[in-house]
């Protein structure tokens, strides 16, 4: 029979032997239940505030998210049999890669190609002048890496509430009052940047759940996946993934295509073309630095791969990614 001391050593022992494991599992968190978070990589192209005359998209397909809000009635989405005439009272988002087509009503409709003419709207403008022809258009392009970047194509209508609209309404003003000269850069503080993330974030989270079924992939693929994204420059191997996830080269190869639905380097490829199409948009690099940028030795070499991608040169997705600007008439 154990002693007094014994008996009090060993409720000692227990009761340290136990706050030992509390603390080597709470690491700040005082739940025993593991939370698995979603990783986003969140990355803005451009937010704009717009006032166009003509809007005319064509089977247009962009390899980013766009989010599109309208002050003012008139604009028009189509994707496959579904025509959407847009409301203030409600925001737009296209997932990468949707083919569709916009125009406004009553205006000029092209049967192929793009025809947009407009300028940004600047502080000094008095927007009620210009709603008589034109539309007051809000946009965000963005992307949101893997695998958040490949669920199906689709044009969603998100109802805004209250606070949503007033997010939006603010950011137009932001946009506006802080416009600046053609070929300046606008920085926007902190707190701006912290606006518009939350309005990207707080429109996808009214996107059904079930869309994002669509994203779940085997761990091994989804790691290969990370790998080429945050090296987009390198040219791996078949070979060289397989041994960075612990697999056989051939065995790589066929889980791939059962989860993708395409062989590895096919993608690597498309992957590559994709991100060069974003930059040809939203950045000023030359041809050849995004050439040397997505690992390719020359533009020459680039340029036939990027056609045999996208069906276009680099040169054109670039001249057609500059919109046509109105004359600089002030509204006042």
């Amino acid at each position: 029979m154990a002693s007094n001391a014994q008996k009090c050593f060993i409720c000692i022992y227990f009761n340290l032997t136990k706050m030992k494991h509390l603390r080597k599992n709470t690491l700040g968190d005082p739940s025993t239940v593991e939370q698995i978070f979603t990783k986003v990589s969140l990355e803005i192209w451009c937010c704009r505030y717009w006032c166009l005359r003509e809007w005319e998209c064509n089977e247009t397909a962009f390899p980013y998210w766009r989010i599109y809000w309208n002050k003012n009635e008139g604009g028009v989405i189509s994707y496959q049999e579904k025509t959407i005439e847009i409301q203030k009272g409600k925001a737009y988002i296209l997932p990468p890669h949707t083919s569709f087509r916009t125009h406004i009503t009553g205006g000029i409709k092209k049967t192929k190609g793009m025809n947009v003419v407009g300028r940004e709207i600047r502080h000094e403008d008095r927007e009620y002048l210009l709603l008589d022809k034109h539309i007051l258009h809000l946009f965000i392009h963005f992307n949101l890496g893997v695998p958040y970047d490949y669920i199906n194509p689709d044009v969603f209508e998100i109802p805004l509430g209250k606070n949503q609209l007033m997010q939006l309404e603010n950011l137009a003003h932001l946009l506006k009052s802080t416009s600046v000269a053609p070929k300046k850069n606008q920085e926007f503080e902190t707190g701006h940047n912290f606006l518009i993330q939350s309005i990207i974030l707080g429109i996808l989270s009214d996107l059904p759940e079930k869309i994002w079924k669509t994203t779940a992939l085997d761990n091994r693929i989804s790691n290969v996946i990370h790998l080429i994204e945050n090296n987009i420059d390198y040219n791996f191997t078949n070979s060289e993934l397989a041994q960075q996830c612990h697999m056989a080269t051939n065995s790589l190869i066929r889980l791939f295509k059962e989860e993708k639905g395409i062989a590895v380097q096919k993608y690597i490829r498309e992957r590559k073309m994709a991100r060069a199409h974003t930059l040809l948009e939203h950045t000023e690099h030359s041809i050849e630095t995004i050439a040397e940028m997505m690992g390719y030795a020359n533009r020459y070499h680039f340029s036939r791969v990027f056609r045999q991608v996208t069906t276009n040169t680099p040169a054109q997705v670039r001249k057609d990614s500059v919109l046509k600007m109105e004359r600089s008439e002030v509204f006042v």
